[in-house]
């Protein structure tokens, strides 16, 4: 008898220095409350498990008294090992997304900085070559203006050049025409010394055919024919002049108009040259800038998706609630659990019983403490709500 108290007495102790081992590895800033529970539960135990010793039996009696404490005691370190599992994997999963939630925030931070020190410096930049290349824009639409003036100035001139060199084909025209007259008019004569040929032929017909001694008659009409024959040379050197006149006037007018034409379509071709290059550095010019914008559109997305994850990341702080709200609801339990426990070994003390009796009110409440242990094990499950492990997109609903 003094060998099975003293069993039981071990027992009771080992308990006890079970749960106080317990308690004093939990001493920690937060979980101070949660060791002086277990070290109030390995006292209460320990007073619980230390029978009377009336109530000790012989033989296989307290054998059957020592397995049912044996199983009580196994059940009693199985519930209490599967709550504190279930608080420390609350709490490493805690640290582990606290961890998460701030290598994310570094990183999003470290992101929304070196983003937004790219988008200044692209934005200085733009600014920079904005106000060179605005300069550089203003001088050129600023030449573009002086050049389409002068290309007018040009034109205007090139206009009144083609009047004047018009003006000036008229009046060489003027001239063909009045050297026509003049050719007209020596025709005139042309056809007048034809006829007083003719005539002075009739009559030096006439004067041979009177008398052959009057050979004096004949000579004046020669003479006169002679005389015609040189008037006639004459009027043909002045024809040939008229003539080569109309050539040289016709080949001055040539001249004009071909130089004008040449005129007019050189500086046609040099204008358009100098219109398509500034139009294309213009052109240049606004796919630069709109580069540096699209540059800047990128960033701005950019810093948005950092922006994104760190709002995401310090959502850390409602699982982590969550997930310590479930670690004291199971150390809640715990209590319960344990309160349980003395309640039903104290019953159980308090009841007077002996031997077998003793062991078999043993077992019915280490059945009872089973259902009590089902149940707090199945409520945990349905109230568990975070099941994520880092701080990624999931299907916890944190607001």
């Amino acid at each position: 008898m003094n060998a099975l108290r003293s069993r039981r007495g071990i027992i009771a102790v080992t308990v006890a220095a079970v749960l106080a081992g317990l308690a004093l590895a939990l001493w920690q800033p937060g979980l101070g409350w949660l060791a002086v529970l277990l070290a109030a539960g390995g006292v209460g135990l320990g007073a619980t498990l230390w029978p009377p010793a009336e109530r000790v039996g012989p033989g296989s009696e307290s054998r059957a008294l020592e397995e049912s404490l044996r199983g009580l005691l196994q059940d009693i370190d199985q519930s209490l090992n599967a709550e504190f599992e279930s608080v420390a994997g609350d709490l490493a999963q805690i640290d582990e997304l606290v961890r998460d939630a701030a290598a994310t925030l570094q990183q999003s931070f470290n992101g929304v900085s070196e983003l937004t020190a790219e988008q200044s410096r692209s934005a200085q930049a733009a600014l920079s070559a904005h106000h060179e290349e605005g300069d550089a824009a203003v001088t050129s639409i600023n030449d573009f203006v002086h050049e389409t003036e002068s290309l007018l100035s040009d034109y205007v001139e090139l206009i009144v050049a083609m009047s004047r060199n018009g003006v000036e084909t008229v009046n060489r025209v003027d001239d063909l025409v009045t050297e026509m007259d003049r050719i007209e008019a020596l025709v005139g004569d042309l056809k007048g010394i034809a006829g007083q040929t003719d005539l002075l032929a009739l009559n030096a017909s006439i004067e041979a055919a009177r008398a052959g001694e009057a050979g004096r008659g004949f000579a004046v009409v020669a003479s006169e024919v002679r005389k015609l024959s040189i008037r006639a040379n004459e009027l043909n050197d002045d024809i040939g002049g008229a003539v080569g006149g109309m050539r040289q006037r016709v080949d001055q007018a040539r001249a004009t108009v071909s130089d004008t034409a040449s005129q007019d379509m050189n500086r046609a071709l040099e204008a358009k040259d100098r219109i398509t290059g500034m139009m294309r550095e213009l052109s240049e010019l606004d796919q630069r800038v709109q580069a540096r914008v699209s540059r800047l559109s990128e960033l701005a997305a950019g810093i948005d998706g950092h922006i994104a994850e760190a709002v995401r990341s310090l959502q850390f702080e409602d699982i982590s609630g969550q997930l310590i709200a479930g670690a004291r609801a199971g150390v809640a339990g715990l209590d319960d659990y344990l309160a349980g426990v003395r309640g039903t070994l104290q019953q159980v003390a308090e009841a007077g019983d002996r031997g077998r009796d003793y062991a078999s009110r043993l077992e019915d409440a280490r059945a009872h403490l089973a259902e009590q242990r089902a149940a707090r094990v199945q409520a945990r499950a349905q109230a568990r709500t975070v099941e994520q492990q880092s701080m990624d997109a999931g299907d916890v609903e944190l607001f």
